[in-house]
């Protein structure tokens, strides 16, 4: 194919036939740009091997001096199967907290359990706490948080009217009471249990009694007992110590009552 050329000017001289071409020069063909080569997209970089750290529950609700146990999970990725550690840190005061096992393996792409315990104790605040568990293997670290809640259990208090009392040894053969109090039993945190009475520390000859032995406050309320005590024998002069006890299932309180024993 001839090359193209551009327009011309067109002279014709009258008298000559003679055409003369002014302007025309010849243009070069048109190129085609260089093709364009697509750029490889960069190869996908490998996920190292890693593990995750999860619990169930996430909150335990328990009352003080109770135990709280979770169930850890830690689960595999990409392969993943060394020992993991466990930890724990951030427990409230009082508190303390153990796994089993403390070192978990999972293997690859599966998952392993541990079992978290955390005993309690009544030095332990009551309220909302929050807490963190770890597993570490390696530079690899994970965690997840947790939360305790602990509540006052149900409790009582008992106290008695007297905190000391003086009792005159009678002559001997007569038989009739030389002391009494009134013993009261408080319930705590909605306490309605039954409570039963006893006594300890009276001197030799002497007797005591409640009446009723046996008291059960309403909830948040009070309940009270009386207490005599008598002797018909000889008592040497001195001071007693007598302890006056309510017992209601594991839950054991006393009080004190000083016992000045005289002679008339």
């Amino acid at each position: 194919m001839g090359k193209k050329v551009s327009p011309c000017i067109v002279i014709m001289l009258a008298a000559l036939p003679l055409v003369l071409l002014v302007g025309c020069q010849p243009q070069p063909e048109p190129t085609s740009p260089p093709p364009i080569t697509p750029t490889p997209a960069p190869a996908p970089t490998p996920t190292p091997p890693a593990f995750t750290v999860s619990v169930s529950p996430l909150s335990k609700t328990v009352a003080s001096s109770e135990m709280a146990i979770y169930t850890l999970t830690v689960t595999s990725i990409n392969d993943f199967s060394q020992p993991v550690r466990l930890s724990i840190s951030g427990l409230p005061e009082g508190c303390t907290g153990s796994f089993s096992p403390d070192t978990v393996s999972p293997p690859q792409n599966g998952d392993v359990s541990s079992t978290l315990t955390v005993t309690t104790s009544l030095l332990t605040p009551s309220g909302t706490h929050h807490f963190a568990i770890s597993g570490s293997s390696r530079a690899l670290v994970r965690s997840t948080k947790l939360i305790i809640v602990l509540f006052a259990p149900p409790d009582f208090t008992i106290s008695t009217l007297h905190s000391s009392l003086v009792a005159f040894t009678p002559p001997i053969g007569t038989f009739y009471p030389t002391i009494t109090s009134t013993i009261t039993v408080t319930s705590i945190n909605d306490f309605s249990q039954p409570v039963r009475l006893s006594m300890n520390g009276l001197p030799k000859g002497w007797s005591g009694y409640f009446n009723p032995y046996i008291v059960s406050p309403p909830q948040n309320g009070s309940a009270s007992s009386t207490f005599s005590a008598m002797s018909k024998s000889f008592t040497p002069e001195g001071t007693y110590i007598l302890t006056i006890s309510g017992s209601s299932g594991a839950l054991v309180r006393s009080t004190t009552i000083t016992f000045d024993v005289k002679r008339r």
